[in-house]
């Protein structure tokens, strides 16, 4: 999270750059408002919600604690509900587990003590065209070709997302014939490298990245933009360490084989969720105390925040390459 000094100045720049574009701060003189996110989604059975108190700047420093929050989450209009998860800081985070199909339709509404409720409704998009090549790079890194396609020059910009996630198995075998294999599995979590040919072009406020790396739905989601159409097939590269399989352990007793399995998700995301994500500064402010100055491209009523839903395909399960 961005610290109280980088904070203050981005209010700076929202202010200076107010003179070229107006910028709507939305200051309620009565109370304040919840701050609800969500970011539904085909192909990802857990869909978190995140709710916390937006508070005027006239009111910095009050409470932003929560009390008999409800959250109301249907798909469908079939209810699904939600179970708390985590309270980071003053953000209440919840997640629902269910399967959601392209064409869904994804309604959330909240309400907690003292404010007024919200609600918000989405739909599942359907994924983008996009294909993925890999291979070794650097011997210690793995890279991922992402090309999107395109057969228009419309020059209306699409928004994608791109979620690796990496399972590394432990898999023990025994001598002994009355003992079974067992397997241990834990998650690997990566720091991505991004590469994109498009450059920035949305620097009216803050001149943000065409390629950053969001959290979203409890994973960091690299989203990027393409240009529009002029490229029909833009490249988009994406790298992560690599493990490679081998044994681990050898001997009289266990043998034990460390083995890595890659899974890759690919989003369409939608224009506003892309400009709510990028630069994701609404919840640094939030955090603070501040009413965050960009949340006008949210879509809940009532209050603030996104509710968008994102298109996905998936790789599935994918084994380690082999040199």
């Amino acid at each position: 999270m961005k610290t109280i000094s980088s904070i203050i100045a981005t209010m700076s720049i929202v202010l200076l750059a107010s003179c070229e574009k107006e910028i709507g701060l939305p200051l309620k003189s009565d109370g304040g408002r919840l701050y609800l996110e969500c970011f539904p989604s085909n192909g990802h059975d857990t869909t978190y919600i995140s709710l916390a108190a937006a508070l005027p700047a006239t009111e910095y420093g009050a409470s932003a604690e929560l009390s008999n929050i409800s959250i109301d989450f249907k798909v469908n209009g079939v209810p699904a509900i939600p179970e708390f998860h985590s309270k980071t800081g003053d953000v209440y985070n919840y997640i629902v587990e269910v399967p959601l199909e392209t064409g869904d339709e994804v309604s959330v509404a909240a309400g907690a003590d003292g404010y007024p409720s919200v609600t918000s409704v989405s739909y599942i998009p359907e994924g983008a065209d996009i294909e993925m090549t890999r291979e070794i790079y650097n011997y210690g890194t793995l890279r991922h070709r992402f090309t999107v396609h395109r057969e228009d020059n419309s020059g209306e910009k699409r928004y994608y997302g791109i979620v690796i996630i990496g399972e590394r198995r432990m898999e023990t075998t025994y001598p002994d014939p009355e003992k079974e294999p067992e397997t241990e599995i834990s998650r690997i979590t990566f720091k991505y490298k991004l590469y994109s040919p498009v450059q920035p072009s949305d620097a009216e406020v803050l001149d943000y990245e065409t390629i950053v790396t969001c959290p979203v739905n409890g994973t960091d989601m690299v989203l990027f933009e393409d240009d529009g159409g002029k490229t029909p097939d833009m490249e988009v590269i994406v790298d992560i360490p690599y493990d490679r399989d081998k044994y681990w352990e050898i001997g009289p007793e266990k043998n034990v084989f460390r083995r890595t399995l890659y899974l890759v998700k690919m989003f369409s995301v939608t224009p506003q969720a892309y400009d709510y994500l990028n630069p994701k500064i609404n919840e640094s402010l939030l955090f603070a105390g501040l009413v965050p100055p960009f949340i006008s491209y949210g879509n809940v009523d009532g209050g603030y925040g996104l509710n968008a839903g994102m298109g996905c395909i998936s790789s599935g399960w994918m084994e380690n390459l082999v040199l």
